[in-house]
């Protein structure tokens, strides 16, 4: 189903436990993009993982929009392929408990874990409505996902508020929805929320909290019909 709906737009995603890291990437991923550039099999920059004709998971330029670029992951293997890795979290060995300014600009390497930044996830959601892919693996090989439509999100000033998402089917229980119209918030940042609640502070952490499954975040293109 994921397939048919992909046919509709390009497609991006997070997903939790990727088959084939990309290759070695020491540097942090604000620091990255040149190092990504070079690393690309094609040399040229793309517009989405699913027009890159290679179809091998790993890093690439990506282009948004006339004038902004940055470096991304595309996982080529899961649910058909062509989705951008916005998280990936899988052994533990990146600190995820972080305040505003990493979660804005992003950390952790490529290679490994990490987080894409909030402001990149905030120009994909803006340029085009996306799919979000949420996936999920423990160590025993036992999965689940879920699939939303038209994900977006807010600027820095409106506090990356989790501005539409609608779950659209999936093996995972939706606790995505509840937090519709919530800003994000970080361990300094945490405004009308109680600290308690302030343990982890990504989109995945909402979806899958007190489930004992490594896991991540994605978006993909989709279609509004009026």
């Amino acid at each position: 189903m994921l397939g048919e709906l992909k046919k509709q737009g390009e497609t991006i995603a997070y997903n939790q436990n990727i088959s084939n890291p990309a290759p070695s990437c020491e540097t942090n991923i604000e620091e990255q993009p040149n190092l990504i550039a070079k690393q690309n099999t094609s040399n040229n920059t793309i517009g989405s993982c699913e027009e890159e004709h290679s179809r091998k998971s790993g890093p690439y330029m990506l282009a948004v929009g006339n004038s902004t670029s940055f470096s991304v992951y595309c996982e080529q293997n899961l649910h058909s392929g062509g989705w951008i890795v916005i998280q990936n979290r899988f052994d533990g060995s990146v600190d995820f408990y972080r305040n505003w300014t990493n979660y804005r600009n992003g950390f952790g390497n490529l290679s490994g874990e990490f987080w894409l930044g909030l402001e990149k996830i905030h120009l994909l959601t803006s340029v085009k409505p996306r799919f979000l892919l949420v996936y999920l693996e423990n160590f025993d090989g036992n999965s689940k996902y879920a699939v939303y439509d038209d994900f977006s999100i807010g600027n820095e000033n409106e506090k990356y508020v989790l501005k539409s998402v609608t779950r659209l089917y999936g093996t995972l229980d939706d606790s995505l929805a509840v937090h519709k119209g919530n800003t994000f918030t970080t361990r300094d940042e945490t405004v009308l929320r109680e600290p308690a609640e302030v343990e982890e502070s990504s989109f995945a952490d909402a979806v899958v909290r007190k489930q004992n499954f490594h896991h991540g975040v994605g978006l993909g293109d989709c279609v509004v019909v009026d």
